[in-house]
């Protein structure tokens, strides 16, 4: 364990990172790059044994095979880059003289990668495309070559490319016809209905939380433990979800990379990049106690790497859906009840002086309802984990308090660090939720927001002087605060709701330093 905070520090998994574009597409091009690396290679083993045609030939295919599919696994080939790819490899070939021997095997691979991409006809067009820029190289010879060798090679590999041609444009059509930009809706909708049928079959859901919850329960019953935690780690960081008879101090150390006082430490897995760990102290024989765990542990890694695939996942759906809602309700309600203001309006104007005070309270109604949507509008399209606590949420807070008239006071402290992204960005959501609702329910005067932001603690308190909130709204089991209790449970952090001296309500999330643990 000497090494522990080394350990911790180090690399890990960040799931919001993304994968490379090469990672990405491995699927749509190493197929025609590896035709290519093979009838290269053979064509520089022929000329290597022979003596000649290395500098006409193989030189210029190995340099047309590279950028072919560079551009392939980048993904900026375009649909008549094989095309392209077969003039030229036919060009190289026919021009060469008896050496094009060598080349005629690279000749299928244009044709193959069309079939690819565009089904049947397009690999054959390619393929018949190669055959005849090899023609036209031969007649740009002032003496072309009419040696067997060279004649029955060409019909050899003709006929080998027409029957890869027509074997790509299988692999096209196995794609269900799509082309290569859709082939990645094909394998996510494939993968969902997949989802959408083990779902049910999940026993112990797809909740990170509770997940460790339970791995820490089997661990309990298994070994005696004089303290226990579950990891999830980051490529920057590593904070604990879930824990068993730990302080503060010792789960602060553990994100910290900090090696844990007391008794010998088991950590497992035993791989370093795994994206989670699970740490226990456990009384008396620490190898037995290693044997017992470890296979607990192993079955629980999978659930708990599934559960934060789909937490991403779902993540990255509900923003989507908020982004539509605001869309549809920017485009449809909110502009009728702007018309209607308008009307309302109007007919103040021509109303008698008995109707004309109704109907100026019915239009001012329907101006407060058009403001509520707009800011609602605002909240669905926030996106406020990009710019992080310190700059979104004094925004939202300036934002929400202009519109709704209310005197704002804003106190920042930030030590310029930056939490994990995940952490950013629930305890801005919290944040929001918290400023929103004193628009729509405190009926207060004045917003107090208050920010401390350092490298492994956060602090957000929103206080208001409206009508406070009544202590059943304010417990453990309330709906009203139940979202926000969830995001700061998945993140280990803890949300305090008060009624604030002299009036109104304080709203208290604490993230990492002495926040509250079980």
């Amino acid at each position: 364990m000497e090494n522990f905070g080394e350990e911790v520090k180090g690399i890990g998994h960040d799931p919001s990172e993304p994968e490379p574009v090469w990672r990405q597409r491995t699927s749509d091009w190493w197929l025609p790059g590896a035709l290519r690396v093979v009838t290269v290679a053979q064509a520089l083993f022929v000329s290597v044994i022979a003596g000649t045609g290395l500098l006409r030939v193989v030189v210029p295919l190995v340099v047309l095979g590279a950028a072919a599919t560079f551009l392939d696994a980048t993904r900026r080939t375009r649909r008549w880059m094989p095309g392209l790819e077969a003039v030229v490899a036919g060009l190289v070939v026919g021009t060469a003289g008896e050496s094009g021997v060598l080349g005629l095997s690279y000749l299928v691979v244009p044709g193959f990668s069309a079939g690819l991409r565009g089904g049947v006809a397009s690999g054959l067009v390619v393929a018949l495309a190669a055959g005849a820029a090899f023609l036209s190289g031969q007649l740009v010879l002032a003496q072309p070559v009419n040696s067997v060798d060279l004649i029955g090679g060409a019909l050899q590999w003709g006929t080998l490319a027409i029957i890869l041609a027509l074997l790509g444009g299988w692999g096209y059509r196995q794609q269900g016809g799509r082309p290569p930009e859709d082939a990645a809706y094909l394998t996510a909708s494939r993968l969902l209905d997949e989802l959408r049928e083990l779902t049910p079959q999940l026993t112990a859901g797809l909740d990170v939380t509770r997940l460790a919850d339970d791995l820490l329960d089997e661990i309990a019953g298994r070994v005696p433990v004089d303290r226990a935690a579950v990891l999830l780690r980051t490529r920057t960081a590593a904070r604990v979800v879930a824990s068993r008879r730990a302080n503060d101090e010792w789960l602060n150390g553990l994100e910290t990379g900090a090696v844990p006082p007391g008794a010998p430490v088991i950590v497992l897995p035993d791989d370093e990049r795994a994206p989670q760990w699970v740490v226990v102290q456990a009384r008396g024989d620490v190898s037995a106690a290693r044997q017992r765990i470890a296979d607990v542990v192993s079955r629980y890694m999978l659930r708990l790497d599934a559960a934060q695939t789909f937490a991403e996942v779902r993540e990255i759906a509900a923003k989507e859906e908020r982004m539509r809602i605001a869309r549809e309700i920017h485009d449809g309600v909110a502009q009728d009840l702007a018309s209607l203001a308008y009307e309302v309006d109007e007919m103040s104007a021509t109303a008698y002086d008995d109707q004309s005070v109704a109907v100026a309270a019915v239009g001012e109604r329907v101006r407060a309802l058009v403001r509520d949507l707009r800011l609602s509008i605002f909240d669905l399209r926030s996106d406020l984990p990009e710019q992080g606590v310190v700059v979104s949420v004094p925004e939202h807070a300036r934002r929400t308090a202009a519109a709704a008239d209310i005197d704002l006071r804003l106190s920042v402290r930030d030590s310029d660090s930056v939490l994990e992204p995940r952490a950013e960005r629930e305890l801005a959501f919290i944040a929001q939720e918290a400023i929103t609702n004193v628009r729509k329910h405190a009926q207060a005067a004045t917003l107090w927001v208050e920010i401390v932001h350092e490298a492994d603690h956060c602090s957000i308190t929103v206080r208001d002087d409206g009508v406070g909130v009544d202590e059943a709204l304010a417990s453990p089991t309330s709906s009203g605060l139940r979202i926000m209790r969830e995001r700061a449970r998945s993140i280990g952090a803890e949300v305090l709701v008060t009624n604030r001296l002299g009036g109104g309500t304080v709203v208290r999330v604490e993230y990492g330093g002495t926040r509250g643990r079980r």
